[in-house]
């Protein structure tokens, strides 16, 4: 039967979760798919835009998606499966198994290596050439699971990091119904390369990733080691 219906998960003001659901209404793909948003809030950014697009809005107001409030919700959309875009929490092996299809996670940078919150903001501070955008197979770890499809963008020294965030989320809108196909089609994705940096990194302050990012434009001038910001691993 294929995908019918699947849900777009995200949190009501989330600005990644907007600028996605405008690239896919803007170049819409063919096919019958139809998503409907689901939201930690009544209102917000993404909230607003969805209303005024004719995209159905529904809520479950606990982000960890446990209570029975959030699985009646999830049960009465009845959807195929599950696209995460942005939300805080890492989801249950519960909602996991509960669909046709397995669930999916759009993640801001090439994957393995940048897994945890708000990594654009790392890439930035530690002056990296490249970064992206990974759509992957989600599994009860976070940031893990087998690869669905992957891009990468150049970063120009013109861009801040408002435009950095807003180039990733609009590639993971392009991204987004090639992953979605493969998915139809019975693709199990891939395995990351073992050998591959594969390092979480840590909520930081604005000033801290400003300290680091000024610190590390110097160093790479004079072709020392950066700064890294704050992760776990290599």
């Amino acid at each position: 039967m294929g995908i019918r219906k699947w849900i777009l998960l995200g949190p009501g003001n989330g600005e990644k979760t907007r600028i996605v659901m405008k690239c896919l209404l803007m170049n819409p793909f063919p096919g019958e798919w139809d998503f409907v948003f689901l939201s930690d809030s009544e209102t917000g950014r993404a909230v607003e835009y969805a209303r005024q697009n004719g995209v159905q809005v529904f809520v479950a107001e606990d982000q960890r998606l446990t209570s029975e409030e959030a699985l009646s919700v999830l049960a009465s959309i009845d959807a195929d499966t599950l696209v995460s875009c942005g939300w805080n929490y890492r989801i249950p092996g519960v909602v996991l198994k509960r669909f046709r299809y397995p669930p999916i996670n759009c993640h801001s940078s090439i994957l393995p290596d940048y897994k945890g919150k708000q990594v654009y903001v790392h890439q930035w501070a530690n002056c990296e050439n490249e970064y992206g955008a990974s759509i992957h197979i989600m599994d009860e770890n976070l940031d893990e699971g087998r690869l669905l499809v992957q891009g990468r963008l150049q970063f120009y020294p013109k861009e801040n990091i408002e435009m950095m965030h807003r180039r990733m989320s609009e590639l993971t809108g392009a991204l987004l119904p090639q992953a979605l196909y493969l998915l139809e089609s019975g693709y199990e994705g891939t395995e990351f390369d073992k050998g591959m940096k594969s390092r979480y990194f840590h909520r930081i302050s604005p000033a801290k990733a400003r300290l680091h990012r000024i610190f590390n434009r110097i160093m790479k001038v004079i072709h020392g080691p950066v700064w890294l910001t704050p992760h776990d691993g290599e």
